[in-house]
């Protein structure tokens, strides 16, 4: 029987084309043309003893957000599926050169591993939250293959950097326990900005600094699993040259670190700011948010020297940024936090003596404590 412009309205389709009906076999086979102005596609669809298999071909999507919606008022699409193909990764213009499936309605089976799909994506803006600045993707192509979902691109940007070298999949994508997403981080000169750095956060991935300027090479890896109880691993390196992090407003000549979980461990750094010079390696606990630093200072001054001017010295720094930033040296009883500017407490005056030109020239011999503050 030929069908000629049925109308399905919840999705505005006009549906042309043929159905077969064998009456004995209770076989049932059709095969058509569904047009409308959000999408058109070819269809073939076979029903028999309750099972249905289904191939969609040649599909052009024109606005996936409102097909979502519609689909979503009559299927309960898993929240992965819905959050990150038509919200988290939007583009102009879909193509699906096909995706097919197979259901057993008598044993209420979808098939879940079998669905496959393949296709591509133009001008693609991906965000890992609503506030950061989008990944730009000129063309991205999807492969669905056992609930994992690819996507693949040549050329991938953020901010003006590289990240065409990077990876990107959804997994177990139909399961909502088991979905997750994985990330490979990888460009030559990388822009870890305040804005992606929180937008990582959101994905229980937390560095104690982000980058205001300079370069920085990465290659980080990131599995994420998207239910609360799920499991998360990250692993990966960061090679920082004349960068500017916010830490303190630390000036890095060079570091190189390395990202296991929550073990990260910065070696060989050589770094500078507005009262400090100095070479460290340093072993942080991301889950506490604590470092420890073994620390060579070339410098350590305030005002210009006269307050403070220490130099050679090596010492042991520990540093918390679990509430607000603060730095603490125990051999000195030295407690500095940049919650507001730079306050330091100094627990052991004589250290300062010993080292401050302004307290010698005004003959300060000794003292039990030592407050400074910036304005």
């Amino acid at each position: 029987a030929d069908i000629k412009k049925l109308l399905l309205k919840d999705y505005d389709l006009n549906i042309d084309g043929n159905l077969s009906i064998n009456t004995k076999s209770e076989f049932y086979y059709f095969q058509g043309r569904a047009s409308g102005e959000l999408l058109d596609f070819n269809a073939s669809i076979s029903y028999k003893d309750k099972n249905l298999a289904y191939k969609i071909e040649d599909l052009n999507i024109r606005n996936i957000m409102e097909i979502f919606k519609r689909v979503n008022k009559r299927i309960e699409l898993p929240q992965s599926l819905n959050l990150w193909v038509a919200y988290r990764a939007k583009g102009e213009f879909y193509h699906l050169d096909y995706l097919q499936g197979f259901i057993d309605f008598a044993k209420d089976n979808y098939y879940l591993d079998n669905i496959s799909a393949s296709g591509y994506v133009n001008n693609v803006k991906v965000r890992l939250d609503d506030k950061m600045n989008a990944i730009e993707i000129p063309k991205l192509d999807l492969n669905l293959n056992k609930q994992k979902l690819d996507f693949v691109f040549n050329k991938a940007f953020y901010n003006g950097a590289d990240l065409s070298s990077s990876k990107v999949y959804l997994y177990d994508l139909f399961d909502e326990k088991k979905a997750g997403i994985y990330l490979r981080i990888k460009s030559d000169n990388l822009k870890f900005d305040e804005k992606l750095a929180k937008a990582l956060e959101d994905y229980h991935f937390s560095l104690p600094f982000y980058q205001k300027s300079g370069k920085i090479k990465s290659d980080l890896e990131l599995k994420i699993d998207f239910h609360d109880k799920g499991e998360i691993s990250y692993s990966g390196i960061l090679a920082l040259e004349n960068a500017s992090i916010s830490l303190a407003d630390f000036n890095i000549t060079k570091a190189f670190v390395k990202l296991n979980q929550n073990d990260l461990n910065i070696e060989n750094a050589s770094v500078k700011n507005s009262f400090l010079e100095a070479d460290f390696n340093a072993k942080f606990d991301l889950q506490k948010q604590q470092g420890n630093f073994n620390t060579q200072i070339s410098r350590l001054y305030f005002d210009n020297g006269e307050l403070l001017d220490l130099k050679n010295q090596n010492v042991e720094v520990k540093l918390d940024y679990s509430q607000n930033v603060n730095i603490s040296i125990p051999q000195w009883n030295l407690i500095l936090n940049f919650k507001d500017g730079l306050e330091a407490n100094l627990n052991n005056p004589k250290i300062l003596f010993s080292f401050s030109p302004l307290l010698k020239k005004f003959g300060f011999i000794d003292a039990k404590n030592v407050y400074y503050k910036t304005l």
